[in-house]
C-alpha cells in the first residue's frame, strides 16, 4: 500500500508540474537539428520555421545541420539527446518513416524514439531537367527515355528520400528504365542538374524555385495531387502523363525525442500552429512551395505519420528500394 501511495503521489506531482514546465521552457536557446546539408528543401523550410519559432518562444533557435544517410545521422543525434525540449529536429515525415524499410539497420527506433511534435506543411516535388536537353514537356521526356533505355540518370536528394521514391514510382508506373543517382541533399543535386552533369532531377519545389525562375532548369511536372502554388503553370504528373493518383511529396514536421514532457510537446505544437496561421510568417513558406496543413492534435499527428508510413513502405518494398 505504501509503495502504491508513493507512486500515486509521484504521478500527481508530475501532473501538477507539467504546466510549470511549459511555462518556464525555454529558458535558454533551443537546438533544432536539420538532418540534411544546407541548401535543400528541409534546410530552407527548417530555417524559416526556426526563425519564426524563436520569435514566438522569445529564445534563439539555433539550427544545426547534420546531413547524411537520408537523415539518419542527424536523427541519431536527436534520438540520443536529453528529452528536455532543448533539442528538436526538423525532418520530413516522408524520409524519416521510410528509413526503416530502406536501411537494413538503424541506430534508433523510428517509432519508439521520436514524437511528432508538429506537422506543418506539404510540398510536392518538381521533375526538372537541364535546358540543354531541349525537352519542354513530360511527354517528350518519356519518349526520349524510351528511345534510349538505361541511358538516362535521375537525381534525388538521397537514398530513400521522397525524390528517390517518386522516381521509382514514376519508373514503375510507366515501365521506364532510368538509373537513380542519390545525392547528399537537394542543394548538391540541383547544382549538378544546372551544370548538366545529370539530366533530370526529382527536386523539392522549394530547392529549385530560384533556379526555375532564372531559367537554369526546366520544370516538366509536379508530383502532387494538385498543382503547386509557386508553379501554377506546371502540370501534375497525372495531367502530363495520365498517371491517375500519382502523389509523392514532402510532409514537413518538427520532432522531439521520446520522453520529452507532454507540456513541452504541446507548447511546440501550439507555437507551430501560430506560425502557420500568421500570414507574415506563412508568406516565405508559401514562396518556397509549402502549403499549410490544418492544425492537428497528438492523435491526428500520430495518425498522419502512420498513414504515410503505410503508403511509403509499400512503394519502397514494391520498388525494392534497399540501401546497404
Amino acid at each position: 500500500m505504501k509503495r502504491r501511495d508513493v507512486l500515486l503521489s509521484a504521478g500527481f506531482a508530475a501532473a501538477l508540474s507539467a504546466p510549470a514546465i511549459a511555462d518556464t521552457w525555454p529558458d535558454r536557446p533551443v537546438r533544432l537539428v536539420i538532418p540534411w546539408p544546407p541548401g535543400g528543401g528541409n534546410d530552407i523550410v527548417g530555417r524559416i520555421v526556426a526563425e519564426r519559432l524563436g520569435q514566438t518562444l522569445g529564445r534563439t533557435v539555433v539550427v544545426e545541420n547534420r546531413g547524411g544517410s537520408n537523415g539518419v545521422i542527424g536523427a541519431e543525434v536527436v534520438a540520443k539527446s536529453r528529452p528536455d525540449g532543448y533539442t528538436l529536429m526538423f525532418h520530413s515525415v516522408t524520409s524519416h518513416v521510410v528509413n526503416p524499410v530502406v536501411f537494413p539497420r538503424l541506430p534508433y527506433d523510428t517509432q519508439r524514439d521520436f514524437i511528432p511534435a508538429a506537422i506543418l506543411g506539404y510540398s510536392p516535388l518538381a521533375i526538372i531537367v537541364n535546358p540543354a536537353l531541349g525537352i519542354r514537356s513530360l511527354a517528350e521526356l518519356i519518349s526520349r527515355i524510351r528511345e534510349a533505355p538505361g541511358t538516362f540518370n535521375y537525381a534525388s536528394f538521397g537514398n530513400g528520400s521522397a525524390g528517390h521514391l517518386a522516381g521509382e514510382l514514376f519508373k514503375q508506373r510507366l515501365g521506364l528504365d532510368i538509373v537513380h543517382v542519390p545525392y547528399r541533399g537537394g542543394g548538391p543535386a540541383l547544382t549538378d542538374t544546372i551544370s548538366g552533369a545529370i539530366p533530370m532531377n526529382f527536386a523539392g519545389t522549394n530547392t529549385s524555385a530560384s533556379a526555375l525562375r532564372g531559367g537554369l532548369v526546366v520544370a516538366l511536372a509536379v508530383t502532387g495531387s494538385r498543382r503547386s502554388s509557386i508553379l501554377p503553370d506546371v502540370p501534375t504528373v497525372d495531367e502530363a502523363a495520365g498517371l491517375t493518383g500519382f502523389d509523392m511529396g514532402v510532409t514537413y514536421a518538427v520532432w522531439a525525442p521520446a520522453g520529452t514532457p507532454d507540456a513541452i510537446v504541446d507548447r511546440v505544437a501550439a507555437e507551430c500552429v501560430k506560425i502557420m496561421r500568421d500570414p507574415v510568417a506563412l508568406a516565405p513558406l508559401r514562396e518556397n512551395g509549402v502549403e499549410a496543413l490544418p492544425p492537428m492534435n497528438a492523435a491526428e499527428r500520430a495518425a498522419r505519420v502512420a498513414r504515410e508510413t503505410e503508403v511509403l513502405t509499400r512503394v519502397a518494398r514494391e520498388s525494392r528500394v534497399q540501401i546497404d
